[in-house]
Formats: C-alpha cells, sequence, structure tokens
C-alpha cells in the first residue's frame, strides 16, 4: 500500500492530535478554567473520490483500520464520524470523515497523561490559593507547574512574598526564568 495511502490518517495521528493538545497546554487549561474543549473533533485526512475508484480496497482496509481503533471496538478512545461518498461507478460508500474525542477522560486516557493531569490539578490549586494573582500566567503556561524546576520556582516565590510577585504575565516570567536557574531542582 505505497503512494496516496501513507497520508492517509491512522489511530496513531489521532493520538498524535490529541498529544498536540496537552503539548500546547490547551488539554490543562481547559482544567483550570472549567472551559469546554469537549467533544473534541479531529478531521482525518482522507482519500479523494478518484482515489477510491483506484484504490478501493485500500481504502476499506484503511477505514477498518481505524474502525478497529474507535471506542465501538476498543472499548474507549475515538467515535468515528462518517460521509457518505457517491461513486459514478461504485456507488455510494461511506468513509470515515473525523475522529471525536468525548470526554478530557478519553483524551488523557489515550495519550496516558491521567495521573500528570490530577498532578496539575494539585499543583494548580495549591499555587492558585496562596498566590491568586499567578491565574493569568498559570493559564497560560500550564505545563510549566508540571516541572520539577517551576514547582522549585513557585517555592522560592513563595519565599519573596505575594507582594513581590509581578501581575503581568510577561514580567512573571522574567521573574521565573532567573529563578528556575538559582533554584535547585
Amino acid at each position: 500500500m505505497s503512494g496516496p495511502r501513507t497520508a492517509w490518517s491512522t489511530p496513531a495521528d489521532i493520538v498524535a492530535g490529541v498529544q498536540r493538545l496537552w503539548d500546547s497546554g490547551a488539554l490543562l487549561a481547559t482544567r483550570l478554567d472549567n472551559a469546554p474543549l469537549f467533544p473534541y473533533e479531529l478531521r482525518l485526512r482522507q482519500p479523494g473520490v478518484a482515489v477510491m475508484g483506484e484504490q478501493f480496497e485500500q481504502v476499506r482496509s484503511w477505514g477498518a483500520m481505524l474502525k478497529a481503533g474507535s471506542r465501538a471496538e476498543q472499548g474507549h478512545g475515538y467515535d468515528l464520524t462518517w460521509r457518505d461518498l457517491n461513486h459514478r461507478q461504485l456507488g455510494r460508500n461511506s468513509i470515515p470523515f473525523a475522529a471525536v474525542i468525548d470526554t478530557e477522560a478519553e483524551a488523557l486516557r489515550m495519550i496516558g497523561r491521567a495521573r500528570d493531569a490530577r498532578q496539575f490539578d494539585t499543583l494548580a490549586a495549591h499555587t492558585l490559593a496562596s498566590f491568586p494573582q499567578l491565574h493569568a500566567w498559570v493559564r497560560i503556561h500550564p505545563r510549566k507547574l508540571l516541572y520539577r524546576r517551576s514547582i522549585g520556582c513557585v517555592t522560592a516565590i513563595s519565599r519573596i512574598g505575594a507582594t513581590s510577585i509581578p501581575t503581568g504575565s510577561q514580567s512573571l516570567s522574567a521573574c521565573v526564568r532567573p529563578c528556575q536557574r538559582r533554584v535547585p531542582c
């Protein structure tokens, strides 16, 4: 299966799409503000109508592979949204159009980050209880709370005192960077 087949989405691509949500900090930022992110839809790279006519069996195998990785088959993960295509020679066929992750819990399970998300909740709660003025910074940089240096920096900031913490996210970042260099991990 060479050629266009390699450009079509795979279950690994769907997981990579969820991983990008984690890497960007969007998954954690929504936990902080209880903002709705789910259900989350990932559009799939799919074969065109012309390719369906040329490689019909590969297209069917591709759809079956995506279905095998779905929640319908695995009991967890993503659901597929199907789209009907009319082909003048093949007739009407359905192909996967998008993967839908219904809940944050499913997304975290797909990428193995549920424990990290719980740790973030604890760290964010403790940090924001002591320093509510850090809320905007934590929303912009949620993953930094999960790194040991940043935790040390928050501890060092607490020693300095809440009144000396800058309120803007830019000035706070300037405070955090030198702090990360001084606080031992």
